[in-house]
């Protein structure tokens, strides 16, 4: 596992409404059993997401929402394979983070 991998929602539960779950837990704590993860979700016509605390992911061609402000903790063992990553959206991930924590 790594930090800002996004991986199938293997919970059939959740799984049409939050098909993929990023990790922000930072690799240094890989020694936990949980990790730190963010829903990612479908883009949807007239959401009203915040465009700071909700930052873009691309997957497979597709832009989806990490939902920053729906974060949990998860038992590691439970995430589903590893299908893209958001390495590159760090900045904006981290700042929602930020955001969502401090209110700045």
């Amino acid at each position: 596992m790594a930090q800002f991998d996004i991986h199938t929602n293997i919970d059939p539960k959740s799984r049409s409404r939050t098909p993929y779950i990023l990790d922000i837990q930072s690799d240094h704590l890989d020694v936990l059993a949980t990790r730190i993860v963010v829903p990612v979700q479908k883009i949807r016509d007239g959401d009203d997401r915040i465009t700071r605390i909700h930052p873009i992911v691309e997957i497979a061609g597709q832009r989806y929402v990490a939902v920053v402000s729906e974060m949990a903790a998860i038992l590691a063992r439970i995430l589903g394979p590893v299908v893209a990553t958001a390495a590159d959206a760090r900045t904006d991930i981290v700042a929602a983070v930020d955001l969502l924590i401090t209110g700045f």
